[in-house]
């Protein structure tokens, strides 16, 4: 029984049928819209996804303490205490792979081979 129609009988199967294949439809042609209206932004020149993360400032401090020795799990640990706001904008807890993929989209921090970034 799938709303309220009795699939096991010839008559209900194909009101279930027909129900199946306009959802699939639907959602195939909600996906070539979106699709379609991303490749446009990203045609513009728009920004598409997540925020783009650390920029000015913060990323030359991240940066300089990187470059002085410091650790990404301690770069992690000072920035927190610090309260410096994290790539999404929130004042949480800072993790050491944060760090380390804010370096790696500054080209300071080369990344390993076969890691995926």
């Amino acid at each position: 029984m799938i709303d309220g129609v009795d699939t096991t009988t010839d008559d209900g199967e194909l009101p279930a049928h027909m129900h199946a294949a306009v959802a699939q439809w639907y959602r195939r042609r909600v996906s070539r819209n979106t699709k379609a209206a991303l490749a446009r932004l990203k045609r513009e020149g728009k920004h598409v996804g997540r925020p783009v993360g650390i920029v000015g400032p913060p990323l030359v401090d991240i940066v300089a303490r990187f470059q002085a020795g410091a650790s990404v799990s301690q770069i992690a640990r000072d920035l927190t205490a610090e309260h410096v706001a994290r790539p999404d904008g929130t004042i949480r807890p800072w993790q050491p792979y944060m760090v380390a993929r804010v370096l790696d989209r500054a080209g300071v921090r080369p990344t390993p081979k076969g890691a995926a970034r």
